[in-house]
């Protein structure tokens, strides 16, 4: 697919600045003598053409670790993982581009974990004006996602920031995934796998890639490196990585807005407790058609 131009409502890297950087690789594959602070140039440029994509930015580990060796000045033999790690970014620079002409995908995606069951996504269909306003949320300390409170919700609890009533049901999501977790790990793992799932279940069907998608989380820290778009702490990489990966192979780009725990749709069926069915649809939800779930403006998720 053609990158779309400037004009056409897209970005991308400075094309003589981008040679240098493969100049600099291919040279650095050939001799790979370097001081620490010349791999910290060159992955500076890196990681300035990486915030087009933040996925790109899991790619790479080790090369902070050799950027940060003393003396800076003294050039050294560079390890083949980090030659590895600035190979495999710069051979990814087909993804340093930005298309905002991208759509929204009309739908709420939620996912959570719990140390006690396992692992749970839910998802309900709405109108893209919802999905924008879920996405514009903001971080967890100045904003979180509500629903509509019925009956037999649990009680609210107050929370620091402003709550952005979304009109949504809690019941108006339906449970994909309730796994029983095969392995026992930290919470904030547990939670970032838990994304993981949900997003290798969003993009089975092809109809759902190449969109802008909202997720709600109620792990903070899962949702800031996964917003970040890498995470340094050994818990969480290997997960937000490959969140990464199916990100840049769907083509997506996520927004992420912070929901409490007990106002998180995919809560009860990470405690392996499945959501009741829905008896008749609200307004902003959708029903399921032969040609997939169908939402009142008549888009078919």
């Amino acid at each position: 697919m053609q990158s779309p131009s400037r004009e056409q409502g897209g970005c991308s890297p400075h094309a003589p600045k981008a040679w240098l950087v493969f100049h600099a690789l291919l040279d650095l594959e050939a001799a790979p003598w370097a001081s620490p602070l010349e791999i910290a140039s060159l992955t500076g440029v890196v990681q300035w053409f990486n915030m087009l994509n933040r996925s790109l930015l899991s790619a790479l580990r080790d090369v902070y670790v050799f950027s940060r060796l003393e003396p800076q000045h003294a050039p050294r033999d560079v390890p083949l993982e980090v030659v590895a790690e600035l190979a495999l970014n710069i051979a990814l620079f087909p993804f340093w581009e930005v298309d905002r002409r991208r759509e929204w995908l009309p739908a709420l995606l939620a996912t959570d974990a719990s140390p006690s069951f396992g692992f749970g996504v839910s998802i309900a269909g709405c109108s893209v004006d919802l999905s924008r306003q879920a996405a514009s949320i903001g971080p967890p300390h100045l904003g979180h996602a509500r629903f509509i409170t019925e009956s037999d919700d649990p009680p609210e609890k107050p929370r620091r920031g402003t709550a952005v009533r979304l009109g949504l049901r809690q019941r108006d999501f339906r449970t994909v995934l309730s796994v029983n977790a095969q392995h026992k790990a930290h919470s904030g793992t547990l939670e970032a796998d838990g994304l993981y799932l949900g997003l290798r279940w969003l993009g089975r069907a092809v109809g759902r890639h190449n969109r802008r998608v909202a997720v709600l989380v109620d792990a903070v820290a899962v949702l800031g490196a996964d917003k970040k778009g890498r995470s340094s702490a050994g818990s969480l990489h290997r997960s937000v990585a490959r969140c990464a990966a199916l990100t840049l192979a769907r083509g997506w780009v996520l927004h992420f807005a912070y929901v409490t725990s007990k106002s998180n749709p995919a809560d009860a069926p990470s405690r392996g407790v499945q959501r009741r069915r829905l008896a008749a649809p609200a307004k902003n939800t959708v029903i399921k058609t032969r040609g997939g779930w169908r939402g009142g403006s008549g888009q078919v998720f």
